[in-house]
Order: C-alpha cells, then sequence, then structure tokens
C-alpha cells in the first residue's frame, strides 16, 4: 500500500483538506448520569437529597426534633424515668470497695454514728487532762505553785555568797567599787536591804 501526500503539504479542493485524505465522521448515543431525587423521579443532575453518603442515607436527616423521635433514658435497671442518683449509682468494683450510693444518709440520727474516745482511760469526751500533745504530756502541767517545798521548782541563787534571793548589793554594776557614792537601799519599812515583793507595796499616784 501507497500512501500519499503523507505529510499533508498538497491541498485539497475546499479549505483545510488535504490532497488524497478523506474526512469521516461517525454518530453515537450520549449516556446521561442518572440521579435519584427526593420527589421520586431521576434526572441527570445529584441534588444531594437523597441516598447521599453511607446507610442511614442524607435523606434521614433532621434540622429539629419532634417528641416521637426522642426515646426516654430508662435508669435503675429500666425501672424509672429520670435518674435520681438514690439507687445502683457508684457500683462497687469488689465487696470491700466504696457502697452503692442508695446505702448514704440524708438525714442523721444517733445510730450512724460511733462515740469517739479519747486517752487511755477511754473517755467518751476530749478533757485535755491526759496524754495531750507530746512528751512531756499535758497531765504534768502545773496550775499554781505550791508554798515551801515543790518539786517543780528550784530555789535560785545569786551572788559569789549563795543568796536565793537578789539583793543586788554584790557584783554589780561595780556596786561594790570603792569610793563610788551608794546608799544602801532598804525595803518593807526599811527593814530589808532587799525588795523582796513580799511586804507592804504602796502605789503611789503622782497628781
Amino acid at each position: 500500500m501507497t500512501i500519499l501526500n503523507p505529510s499533508f503539504e498538497t491541498p485539497g479542493i475546499n479549505p483545510g483538506e488535504a490532497n488524497d485524505w478523506d474526512e469521516g465522521y461517525s454518530n453515537a448515543a450520549e449516556d446521561i448520569a442518572a440521579f435519584a431525587h427526593h420527589d421520586g423521579y431521576t434526572r441527570p443532575w445529584e441534588d444531594f437529597e437523597q441516598l447521599y453518603g453511607v446507610d442511614p442515607w442524607n435523606n434521614a436527616w433532621q434540622s429539629e426534633f419532634l417528641v416521637t423521635d426522642i426515646v426516654r433514658a430508662l435508669f435503675d435497671g429500666g425501672g424509672k424515668q429520670q435518674e435520681d442518683f438514690e439507687s445502683g449509682w457508684k457500683e462497687p468494683a469488689s465487696p470491700t470497695a466504696v457502697p452503692y450510693n442508695q446505702t448514704s444518709q440524708f438525714v442523721y440520727y444517733s445510730g450512724n454514728f460511733a462515740v469517739a474516745m479519747f486517752d487511755t482511760l477511754a473517755d467518751e469526751f476530749e478533757d485535755f487532762e491526759e496524754n495531750w500533745g507530746h512528751a512531756p504530756w499535758n497531765q504534768s502541767l502545773d496550775t499554781g505553785f505550791a508554798i515551801g517545798a515543790d518539786p517543780n521548782l528550784t530555789i535560785a541563787s545569786f551572788d559569789t555568797v549563795p543568796q536565793d534571793f537578789e539583793d543586788f548589793e554584790e557584783e554589780w554594776k561595780d556596786n561594790e567599787t570603792p569610793g563610788l557614792m551608794y546608799t544602801q537601799a532598804m525595803f518593807d519599812g526599811l527593814t530589808l536591804l532587799y525588795d523582796g515583793f513580799e511586804g507592804t507595796w504602796v502605789e503611789t499616784i503622782a497628781m
């Protein structure tokens, strides 16, 4: 077979034609896409109103809920239509875990309580008389000092010659230094060389 005018350089009779070449055309039907619409008709476009997405389909959507669309919730084993938090709430994981909510008490009465016990003597009240605080315990305290020998008291000792009172007559601010002008103080009606704060103490109010 010999192909004439293979480069299409020789023009044909009609404009745009090549010599020794023919044009051919064929006819065919067009397949139009079909979409189902909400009104039951099939049209060549998608209105996204029916069977869009996966089941449940797009056409099952709602912009609001009716009473018939809602299923009432049931609580306490399906026996109540509301959650009153009175039973079956906070189920324990074991017999020793937190008990059910229904075991709680809204009203308090004495049978729910155990009496508090205090001290080694098992008092039903705290009298703060035994074993309170850290050792030495509270019961070792003194509310007053006994006259005479008291095991909790130690006599104070002053000066180089021990005395049980401070008379400020020895070793106090050069009190004994010769030549200094000191006058010996007398207390309690001029009978004591020190103020023991035991005799009469007269309050003087300056006007």
